[in-house]
């Protein structure tokens, strides 16, 4: 009988690699660390809400949205737009791979 490779869940788990938290001053000495989005769920959410700046913003921040959200909402966009792409670069999420068809 012919032998395969079969690939389990807890082998996923082992290889999958762990982005460092993004660390964010929101100012007098006040530094929050961000955990990288690292779920298939928060991931998910971020790509169907793309369009949707504060459900993106909920999902990339997850519980430290009220935090950054009560510091960005009265700033110029470009400090929203800023933030979300160093926040992406920093997570290595450009870099990830899209599904056939390019979603």
């Amino acid at each position: 009988m012919e032998q395969r490779n079969v690939r389990t869940f807890d082998q996923f788990r082992d290889e999958a690699g762990r982005a460092e938290p993004y660390p964010l001053d929101l100012g007098g000495g006040n530094i929050i660390e961000i955990p990288a989005p690292d779920t298939t769920e928060q991931v998910f959410t971020l790509s169907e809400n793309g369009h949707k700046p504060r459900e993106a913003l909920k999902a990339l921040c997850g519980e430290y949205f009220p935090q950054v959200y009560a510091k960005i909402k009265n700033e110029h966009i470009s400090v929203f737009n800023n933030l979300v792409a160093d926040m992406t670069e920093h997570f290595g999420m450009g870099s990830a791979p899209s599904g056939h068809g390019g979603n």
